[in-house]
């Protein structure tokens, strides 16, 4: 649960000569989609991201005229899917363009899906908390034999 491929989701690329009306039908029939990567016939190039094609009512007038080249979005950064989930969250906010939403994730050279930075960091969180909480029962499970201990040892003393 420390890597970043086990909270990536795999997104089917589009090919670039599809139309917009395609990607939009994409992010309608799945709401949790945030981005879909776009590939040519020299791989994944980009992607296009759910807000710049659902927010727009002057984009989807022109659905029907316009290309994916007009709307793809060039990575700046990528992440390896066996990257930790900490390391990359650091790497996305030191990178120069930190106000990344989307990432693409990469294995052995390989496209591997799509990485939504809110998700990242809603899951470190999780981990944190559930860490906290493992740490709380710990320390109450310490402290409650500490008092167990010394009731009994001042106990014992008296008979």
């Amino acid at each position: 649960q420390t890597q970043i491929g086990c909270i990536t989701e795999v997104v089917e690329p589009v090919h670039i000569t599809f139309n917009l009306e395609y990607v939009k039908n994409e992010f309608e029939k799945n709401p949790e989609l945030k981005a879909i990567p776009i590939e040519t016939e020299f791989g994944i190039t980009g992607f296009i991201e759910r807000d710049q094609i659902m927010r727009d009512q002057g984009v989807l007038d022109s659905l029907f005229h316009g290309n994916i080249k007009s709307f793809l979005k060039k990575p700046t950064i990528t992440l390896n899917a066996r990257e930790n989930i900490e390391k990359a969250l650091r790497n996305i906010y030191l990178s120069p363009e930190h106000q990344l939403d989307n990432i693409m994730i990469y294995h052995h050279g390989t496209y591997y899906g799509m990485l939504n930075t809110q998700k990242l960091m809603t899951h470190i969180l999780k981990i944190r908390n559930n860490e906290l909480n493992k740490a709380k029962e710990i320390q109450d499970c310490i402290l409650g034999s500490k008092v167990l201990d010394s009731s009994s040892q001042g106990s014992g003393g008296h008979h």
